[in-house]
């Protein structure tokens, strides 16, 4: 154990560096990445990969977001045939859409 501890000495000095000098340089450096890292999130709203990413993303929800529409006004065509009177058909529309849902206009537009 001791030899080794010895051989670790030796590669350290051979460099004329310590261990102790090498863990502060560590330190410093990981210090400096992670400012680098905060700098470069900066500028990630010019970054073409986070455009594409968002391009993607929004063309997703925005798909996501017409098929619930077309669910919901399906839904309201079924209840249409279920209930006789336009304003109770309204009201249970307003119940399970909340303000997303204009009596007479049906469902507000994205």
């Amino acid at each position: 154990m001791a030899k080794r501890e010895d051989d670790d000495e030796n590669l350290l000095e051979g460099n004329g560096m310590d261990r102790k000098t090498l863990l502060e340089a560590h330190g410093l450096l990981l210090k400096e990445m992670e400012s680098l890292d905060k700098e470069l999130a900066c500028y990630s709203d010019n970054d073409p990969a986070e455009i594409q990413r968002k391009i993607e993303e929004t063309k997703r929800l925005k798909d996501s977001a017409i098929r619930w529409t077309d669910n919901i006004e399906s839904l309201e065509s079924y209840i249409g045939t279920l209930a006789t009177d336009r304003n109770q058909m309204a009201e249970i529309m307003l119940a399970a859409c909340g303000d997303e849902y204009v009596f007479g206009e049906g469902l507000k537009d994205l």
